[in-house]
């Protein structure tokens, strides 16, 4: 996602609008984005840059600030007790609301040149090369999800986009022993040091009961088919060597 300013001759607050660079089906998933109050974008992962190249968008500014304010702030951050009289540089009258004092809001204070990177990478290969890109990902989710729902005893779990998940299922569906073998699958998984898949958690909505999942992200540049076929190929060789060993 690339932002360019507009103009307008009416002095009014800077507003900026928004190049998404999906196609059609990742913008159908995404739908609904706009009603978030933020959204984390991730450079590092889909556009292969180094670590904690990443952007935050935050809706509403204040909401960034009374965040971080809220937990215990240490001494040295010299947070002021009247909210009128906390901003960084001058009065709230003085104050430039287009730039922002990131002692209010963010840990992080050394101020990389992070967005210039991003910009070099879309100027590298162009808009129409990274959307390619990212639909590549949907297709290797999607192909991900199709083959690990032929491997028996393993059920999808909920994912959209470029998120795969799925449990091991139980012979007599108790939850306890469900989540237990998940969690056997991937330690398997990791021991064969050949895929490396984290862990999530859900909620059935029916139930009310939490399922442990495991979780593939198919967001590196790297990331083609034989990449699929390598997590179905381990996944499956795992699951027909006994992952499915009773828990406790």
């Amino acid at each position: 996602m690339t932002m360019q300013q507009t103009h307008d001759p009416v002095a009014k607050p800077k507003q900026r609008k928004c190049i998404c660079i999906q196609r059609v089906r990742g913008k159908t998933l995404m739908r609904g984005m706009e009603l978030s109050d933020s959204v984390c974008f991730d450079f590092h992962k889909g556009m292969g840059l180094p670590l904690a190249t990443s952007l935050l968008v935050v809706k509403e500014r204040d909401d960034l600030i009374t965040g971080f304010q809220s937990s215990d702030t240490p001494d040295y951050l010299g947070s002021a007790a009247d909210p009128s009289k906390r901003y960084f540089l001058g009065s709230e009258l003085e104050f430039d609301h287009d730039l922002v004092a990131f002692t209010d809001c963010s840990p992080e204070l050394s101020r990389a040149a992070k967005g210039v990177k991003v910009w070099w990478m879309i100027k590298l290969h162009g808009l129409e090369a990274w959307a390619a890109h990212y639909d590549h990902l949907l297709d290797c989710a999607a192909s991900a999800r199709a083959k690990l729902a032929q491997i028996p005893g393993l059920v999808l779990g909920p994912s959209g986009l470029n998120i795969v998940t799925f449990h091991v299922q139980s012979d007599d569906d108790d939850v306890a022993r469900t989540n237990a073998r998940t969690n056997n699958l991937v330690d398997d998984l990791t021991a064969r040091r050949k895929v490396l898949l984290s862990q999530a958690s859900y909620v059935e909505s029916k139930s009310g009961e939490t399922y442990s999942l495991a979780r593939a992200c198919l967001q590196n540049v790297a990331t083609t088919q034989a990449t699929v076929d390598l997590l179905v190929g381990e996944v499956k060789a795992v699951v027909d060597a006994g992952v499915s060993r009773p828990g406790p």
